[in-house]
């Protein structure tokens, strides 16, 4: 058991420097976009950046969904009810995960586009220095 305890330190340390906190770009205000109504929130932030939201789901908020969690592990529901409202806790958490991605590749996006745009401006820098816009 310690063996196995050490190589998940070992893993976690290999792993921890590459993991990054989406949250910060959002409240330190790298990224702001007037959509998200000055919240950093994952709900306000991804529909802002990306067009896509919550809004189609069942469960739309971590409230709600820790409500039902705990309605259906714990109450008394039918096996039914418990499979409908795994399945909309399922595409609710699937839809954070893949907002997590959607999130990061909008912010390479916009990070290419304004590297790109930089680097043109740079390269008609000595134009415009000798008059020649």
């Amino acid at each position: 058991m310690r063996r196995g305890h050490s190589r998940n330190l070992i893993l976690a340390a290999r792993i921890e420097p590459r993991v990054v906190d989406l949250l910060e770009p959002f409240r330190s205000f790298s990224y702001y976009n007037p959509a998200q109504c000055g919240s950093a929130s994952m709900k306000a932030v991804l529909p802002a950046l990306t067009g896509r939201g919550y809004d189609q789901l069942a469960i739309q908020e971590g409230g709600m969904a820790s409500q039902e969690y705990f309605r259906v592990t714990f109450g008394d529901v039918t096996e039914q009810e418990r499979q409908r409202v795994r399945q909309q806790l399922e595409e609710y958490c699937g839809q954070d995960t893949m907002g997590m991605i959607w999130i990061v590749d909008e912010l390479r996006q916009l990070l290419s586009r304004e590297r790109k745009s930089s680097l043109t401006r740079l390269q008609r820098a000595p134009a415009i220095l000798e008059g020649n816009q």
